[in-house]
């Protein structure tokens, strides 16, 4: 998050994984906003509170998805890990801005979402719905085959 909050323009246009809990939720346009307090990942991609407690991990930031298929209880999820692409779209004028905005933030457009529920009962994904040539099946299966052909090197 460190990475991604000083240099965004370095990421814009790049696929990121991140965690979180989401704050709030908005919609405009046909669009979800999720305004999300980032979480650090372990390395099964779980997301955690942040033991350091430093600020830049404790950050926030926005993530917009199309809400066609969002499971029916995705606003209960005690955690989520987001599979996004790091996007120049610019945050709408809300009526009431939430808490810590600073108009900064990261935006996220989210491809793969996987939520946690409290005691793992109810976990529940979503996946944008685009042409399966260009998004993988299950991002984090992916993102783990390739971190392992990168320690093969």
């Amino acid at each position: 998050m460190m990475a991604l909050a000083g240099r965004p323009a370095a990421y814009r246009g790049k696929v990121v994984v991140l965690g979180g809990v989401i704050a709030e939720e908005k919609q405009v346009s046909g669009r979800v906003w999720l305004w999300v307090k980032n979480r650090p990942l372990d390395a099964d991609y779980e997301p955690h509170r942040d033991a350091s407690r430093t600020e830049s991990e404790s950050g926030h930031y926005w993530i917009v998805a199309d809400p066609s298929g969002l499971p029916k209880g995705y606003q209960n999820w005690a955690r989520l890990t987001v599979v996004g692409r790091v996007t120049n779209v610019p945050v709408p004028r809300f009526e009431v801005q939430p808490d810590n905005w600073k108009g900064t933030e990261l935006v996220l457009g989210a491809l793969y979402l996987r939520g946690w529920s409290y005691g793992g009962r109810l976990d529940e994904v979503w996946e944008a719905k685009q042409d399966a040539n260009y998004v993988p099946s299950n991002p984090v299966t992916e993102l783990r085959q390739g971190a392992q052909g990168l320690d093969a090197n």
